[in-house]
């Protein structure tokens, strides 16, 4: 009687593990934890540059958190969320979405992309990018340690949301990209 048990659930161990063996060989590209979270930026330029939107044709995405000295209250926290998408290869739109805690404050901000990629020969090409965000800052009012009524502490809650751009430009050749 032992021995049957022990065979089902040998067959139910070995069945999970060809599945996940089959799922590992079949999956398509992808990859985790590739660079550091301080070398995002290298690794997706668009984060920095709104000229870099789509200047692949196909879906990239990108989320990364991030928080540096773990171990004291209020420590920096970074949270991102960038994806982008690129048209027949002379367009593209990103979205990204940022979030940055830092003690008391917090700063949430949501951009919305449009770049445009000039094919100037075969190997080189000229892309502009223009990016609107809304940001918001906020004060934690529950973890303040002070004057709940001061006046400079009541102002930076009530700013109000705030609408900025950003304006990108890169040359990109087969040897450089600047």
């Amino acid at each position: 009687m032992k021995t049957t048990t022990y065979f089902r659930n040998a067959n139910k161990i070995s069945m999970v593990i060809l599945v996940l063996l089959f799922g590992v060989i079949n999956s398509k590209n992808a990859i985790a934890q590739l660079k550091p979270a301080n070398a995002i930026y290298y690794f997706n330029e668009f984060l920095i540059n709104p000229s870099m939107a789509g200047k692949e044709s196909a879906v990239n995405a990108s989320i990364g958190y991030r928080q540096q000295l773990s171990s004291f209250s209020g420590a920096p926290q970074n949270q991102f969320l960038a994806v982008d998408y690129g048209f027949d290869g002379k367009s593209g739109v990103g979205l990204k979405i940022n979030n940055d805690k830092a003690g008391l404050l917090r700063q949430t901000s949501l951009a919305v992309t449009y770049a445009y990629h000039l094919p100037l020969n075969n190997d080189n090409r000229l892309s502009f990018g223009v990016s609107a965000s809304f940001t918001n800052d906020m004060l934690n009012e529950r973890i303040l340690n002070g004057d709940p009524n001061d006046p400079d502490i009541v102002d930076v809650n009530q700013r109000k949301l705030y609408v900025d751009s950003d304006f990108g430009m890169t040359y990109m050749s087969k040897a450089i990209t600047v």
